[in-house]
């Protein structure tokens, strides 16, 4: 991946992984911070920045569907658990 917007997706992926951790799998924002490399104050904007875009309806049923694609996933796995 190459170009000026190739640092702005990552930051967005990385801010949806640490949002779908925490919200989905209820995973503690501090673990989730530290398994992404981040420190749980830059968590906690990552996951402010989402809640913010979830204002938009396109975006809203975009990560509304992340999330339940991540508890189906997560339940067909063993041992690990999803919020329902």
């Amino acid at each position: 991946m190459r170009g000026a917007n190739r640092g702005r997706k990552f930051l967005y992926a990385r801010a949806a992984a640490l949002y779908l951790g925490h919200v989905a799998l209820a995973v503690p924002l501090t673990e989730a911070a530290r398994a992404l490399g981040r420190d749980r104050a830059s968590a906690r904007r990552a996951c402010a920045k989402l809640e913010e875009l979830r204002e938009a309806p396109a975006y809203d049923r975009a990560l509304s569907g992340l999330e339940s694609a991540l508890v189906l996933f997560c339940a067909a796995l063993p041992n690990v658990e999803a919020r329902s």
